[in-house]
């Protein structure tokens, strides 16, 4: 629930370069006490057959568009719910 006079507050996630790599996830998150809505819209999906990727490239991919997703809506848990704030 938006207080009145508040804007909402949304996290859209997502960049064309690894930008994401270059900061603390936990720091990054730090300060935000109040979040509406968090859009997941970064990932990664890397060309080729299965027979041409090799297990490091599932790795990375897992990582980044399952296990980074699943962070970051665990650390931002606290502010969604103060909001009563919307994952898409």
């Amino acid at each position: 629930m938006i207080e009145p006079g508040a804007r909402p507050l949304a996290l859209v996630t997502g960049a064309s370069r690894g930008i994401g790599a270059a900061v603390e996830l936990a720091d990054a998150v730090a300060d935000v006490d109040r979040l509406d809505v968090l859009v997941h819209s970064a990932g990664i999906g890397p060309l080729g057959t299965v027979e041409e990727s090799p297990a490091e490239q599932w790795r990375q991919t897992f990582e980044i568009n399952v296990v980074a997703v699943a962070e970051l809506t665990r650390l931002l848990l606290p502010a969604l719910r103060a909001a009563r704030g919307r994952v898409v």
